[in-house]
């Protein structure tokens, strides 16, 4: 997947999350705020093309754009005692902030890939509505903060609803929807907000993969707006790894890294039937035998 995960705005106020944690970056021309805490910048506007990205390749919140100085670009990053702001170019600033933090670096994170190569303006899908666009950056985000409690929230059942009414910014968790858009009953809520990013990355995973001990569902719940995707490196316990894509709705390939012999069963569309494996057409309804050490490619899947 070549695509880099960097979604970014050019709203003054604009705001995201740190990766690696739920505290929050409000950025605007000469003033950030972070984890609660205001850094007026030494800069003087007029700025052009500000920018608020979040990278979450890097783990980091850059902010940049051109003041009255030239061209600056400041570093967010946490570490285990809080978080850092530094001045990468064309600035002279550095903070640290000393803050107790619940800081979680993935040790493997599954990538997802719709199909979408369009520059991630935030301000532009969040408008459009796009899944394509938005669910591989919520699944990505969800694999980067710490494990949260549930929340009392009145989860809705599409994705695409969920989205508009528990997010603002650049997917910054809210539990009561202050734009006030009648999608979900205006209830009282408690809870974590963050718990939004991680349910919502439970349910992306479980529209393309699930797993019941040994029975694996391929594409359970693919959405018919998603014509091709790709996921890679599904971690499935019991067997190992798995990539797997798909093109016009239809699964077309899929790759084991096996690490724990024995057969699986996979549930794959209805109008798929039989697939090759290691050069031999294998019936869908069979099982099928693993070995421990050893990648299988399937392809082929015929209806």
């Amino acid at each position: 997947i070549r695509q880099k995960l960097r979604p970014f705005s050019h709203v003054p106020g604009a705001m995201c999350l740190i990766p690696g944690t739920t505290e929050v970056v409000r950025a605007f021309p000469t003033r950030i705020e972070v984890a609660g805490e205001v850094y007026p910048l030494p800069l003087t506007g007029p700025v052009e093309g500000f920018t608020l990205e979040q990278d979450l390749e890097r783990n980091a919140v850059f902010v940049f754009g051109k003041a009255k100085e030239g061209f600056y670009r400041l570093c967010i990053k946490a570490f285990d005692r809080g978080f850092m702001i530094r001045g990468e170019r064309g600035i002279d600033f550095e903070e640290t902030l000393f803050k107790e933090i619940s800081l979680y670096i993935a040790p493997h994170v599954e990538r997802l890939s719709l199909g979408s190569h369009k520059q991630l303006n935030w301000d532009r899908i969040r408008t459009a509505g796009g899944l394509a666009e938005q669910l591989p950056v919520l699944y990505c985000l969800s694999q980067k903060i710490p494990r949260i409690a549930p929340a009392s929230y009145p989860m809705p059942e599409a994705l695409s609803t969920l989205l508009k009414v528990g997010f603002h910014g650049i997917l910054v968790p809210r539990l009561r929807d202050d734009e006030y858009q009648g999608l979900i009953p205006d209830a009282p809520v408690s809870g974590d907000p963050a718990w939004l990013i991680q349910e919502g990355g439970k349910r992306i995973r479980s529209l393309f993969f699930e797993q019941k001990d040994r029975r694996l569902a391929l594409l359970p719940k693919l959405p018919t707006e998603l014509h091709q995707g790709r996921f890679i490196g599904l971690q499935v316990p019991g067997v190992g790894t798995l990539d797997f894509e798909w093109s016009k709705k239809m699964l077309r390939r899929a790759v084991f890294q096996v690490t724990t012999s024995g057969e699986v069963i996979l549930e794959l569309q209805k109008a798929l039937h039989r697939f090759r494996c290691g050069g031999k057409v294998h019936e869908a309804t069979e099982p099928l035998l693993l070995e421990a050490g050893k990648t299988y490619l399937l392809d082929r899947f015929q209806k």
